[in-house]
């Protein structure tokens, strides 16, 4: 059995801060926990699940992102986050 490490809202915040990086912001989050946020993730579709709708909802309600930023965000999440463990 996988043992979860972090909660999905402490994952979402782990997401938050590494998106952030992609996009030119600072973000202290190393590669090493990187790839374990992002195997934890690939490998429980629940837990994918559970942390992206505590990531996405503040983010549509108190940033008011819009379905445009949700799906790129969602597409860096499952092509480059999520992908970029079969092509490190």
């Amino acid at each position: 059995m996988n043992k979860l490490i972090w909660s999905p809202a402490e994952a979402a915040w782990l997401l938050a801060e590494i998106y952030a990086g992609t996009l030119g912001e600072v973000s202290d989050i190393d590669p090493v926990t990187q790839e374990e946020l992002a195997r934890a993730l690939d490998a429980d579709p629940e837990y994918l699940e559970a942390t992206w709708d505590v990531w996405v909802e503040p983010m549509t309600l108190l940033y008011g992102w819009n379905e445009e930023r949700i799906d790129e965000a969602r597409y860096w999440l499952d092509a480059e986050l999520l992908g970029g463990l079969a092509n490190p």
